[in-house]
């Protein structure tokens, strides 16, 4: 009772990107050294970063809101009443990268992701997912939301693309 979840959800085909998304975990795209947030992030950290680059708050006041990790829409159980979905394809590039990631990425900003992924987009799929987790933890926060990142690599003329998951927290059984 009283619990919920986020969600983000991707396909990946000839036809390009899409997705289904709601709460705060992100898909991002990594393209020709530029690194994007595709969906919506439906907490309330997105407004206060919002106030930020507007000038009505400071960066800091912004990171030590206590409403920051705050939901405005998840899956609770009850009907949704926001959620975002693709109509239709995002188009995708030879040598693109789709990150999918629950909200624990969030501990570093979009800067430091798409730098990590810059420095290090040649190595092996599951290094790279390995560097960005690394850096998570290194920030050492208290109270970590535990972090979950899927990485697609986009070649074309190849099979579809490989998913790595890589996922520090604990696993738990589930029944069905």
């Amino acid at each position: 009772d009283g619990m919920g979840s986020t969600l983000v959800g991707a396909v990946v085909n000839e036809d390009g990107l899409g997705w289904v998304s709601i709460g705060d975990s992100g898909l991002y795209i990594f393209r020709k050294g530029e690194f994007l947030r595709l969906n919506e992030d439906h907490s309330f950290g997105a407004y206060l970063d919002d106030q930020v680059k507007q000038g009505l708050i400071t960066a800091e006041q912004a990171a030590h809101d206590r409403r920051r990790n705050q939901l405005f829409h998840a899956l609770l159980g009850d009907p949704l009443d926001h959620y975002e979905r693709f109509a239709g394809f995002r188009g995708l590039e030879d040598g693109d990268i789709v990150l999918l990631a629950s909200d624990g990425l969030k501990t570093l900003n979009d800067d430091q992701v798409g730098a990590i992924i810059a420095a290090h987009q040649d190595d092996a799929t599951e290094r790279l997912v390995t560097r960005i987790l690394d850096a998570v933890d290194a920030e050492n926060r208290e109270r970590q939301d535990n972090t979950s990142v899927i990485l697609v690599r986009v070649r074309e003329g190849t099979a579809p693309p490989r998913q790595v998951t890589h996922d520090l927290s604990p696993t738990v059984p589930l029944s069905i």
